[in-house]
């Protein structure tokens, strides 16, 4: 009997002791909202951010952060694991910034070493952990080039010329009240105020449609809808007007990065079911504020997206623009007494949309 418990106990320990599992270095991600290159409660992590690891000057392995803002090296001391790290020595990390955004934490570039401990699992342990990276997306105002033969932003008694790349113009700018300015190709102008705050914002070109005082408004969010990681259609009645073809989800529910990205306000946002056109009407005009918005995968980003506006059947104001999978932009619409949005992609993925603003 002894024999055996003595054989039991050494089991055990090899099993519990031995290599009890994979070991991973994790870079986390974060969107770092308010700018200050601080993890502050409230900012969520961003997915889809590649992150290069070098160990001993030797080649890079690039792995990108999940939907829960971790980018996961694995190390392992057993080569069958075909781990990123397997032996020890001085690591180096670098995240690519996307191009539409920057980095807030000031740490592009940090190091960390990998020591050899048995009784580790994977057999290898890092010390120190590795610091949070945060980034934030470029702050921006964009508009269409269609009739349009320049833009000025004016803030104060500054102004900027925006910049024009294809059918975009922009400008770059900082938090605070700008105006914009359109020299439009019948030789008008036209003129209308914008507050830049945490994200980028589009405008449409204007129209005869009226320019709204963002006064009075509901914000619309889609997380009183749910109870769990699913997905429903968003019903008739939220927010006051009626919906058809938008599915709200769970942020994680798909795995997709532009879900998680494209959600400022709590766990859920919504999308265009299937990639097919969806639209948000009633039966009594409603003012069109905005909405922040975003595509659900990188292929999205290949085609426009396309917001419209529609009054008795009628289109009287549109926007097409390329959205982003890893951060929303604000679209401020200010589209007054419509009654119908129509939302839709080019090649018919999906346009992810959260904190949507409607007036009456």
């Amino acid at each position: 009997m002894r024999v055996l418990v003595a054989a039991s106990a050494a089991f055990l320990a090899t099993a519990v002791f031995g290599h009890a599992g994979d070991m991973n270095i994790s870079q986390y991600v974060f969107r770092d909202i308010n700018r200050n290159g601080i993890y502050d409660i409230g900012e969520g992590p961003l997915a889809g951010v590649p992150v290069l690891l070098s160990q001993n000057g030797q080649d890079n392995i690039v792995e990108q952060s999940n939907l829960a803002g971790f980018t996961n090296f694995l190390m392992s001391d057993d080569a069958e694991d075909d781990p990123d790290i397997s032996g020890p020595g001085v690591l180096e990390f670098q995240v690519v910034v996307p191009e539409e955004m920057e980095l807030t934490t000031g740490n592009p570039r940090q190091s960390t070493t990998a020591r050899l401990l048995a009784d580790a699992p994977g057999g290898i342990v890092v010390d120190p952990p590795l610091p949070f990276m945060g980034l934030a997306p470029k702050l921006t105002i964009t508009t269409g080039s269609e009739g349009v033969d320049g833009v000025t932003c004016l803030a104060g008694g500054d102004s900027v010329d925006a910049i024009r790349s294809d059918d975009v113009f922009r400008c770059d700018v900082v938090q605070g009240d700008w105006a914009v300015r359109w020299a439009l190709s019948d030789g008008s102008i036209a003129e209308r105020g914008v507050r830049i705050e945490n994200w980028p914002v589009r405008l449409p070109v204007p129209s005869d449609m009226p320019v709204l005082a963002q006064e009075d408004d509901l914000i619309v969010g889609f997380d009183d809808i749910l109870i769990s990681e699913n997905i429903e259609e968003v019903p008739s009645g939220h927010g006051g007007v009626k919906w058809h073809n938008m599915v709200a989800t769970h942020r994680k529910f798909y795995g997709g990065w532009g879900y998680v990205n494209g959600t400022v306000s709590g766990q859920f946002a919504a999308y265009n079911s299937s990639g097919h056109p969806a639209r948000l009407y009633s039966d009594e005009p409603f003012d069109f504020i905005g909405a922040y918005v975003s595509v659900a995968w990188p292929a999205a980003k290949r085609a426009r997206l396309r917001i419209e506006a529609l009054r008795d059947g009628e289109v009287v104001a549109w926007d097409e623009f390329y959205g982003s999978n890893l951060m929303p932009v604000w679209f401020e619409a200010g589209w007054g007494q419509v009654d119908e949005v129509r939302i839709s992609h080019g090649t018919y993925w999906q346009v992810v949309v959260d904190d949507v603003r409607i007036g009456r």
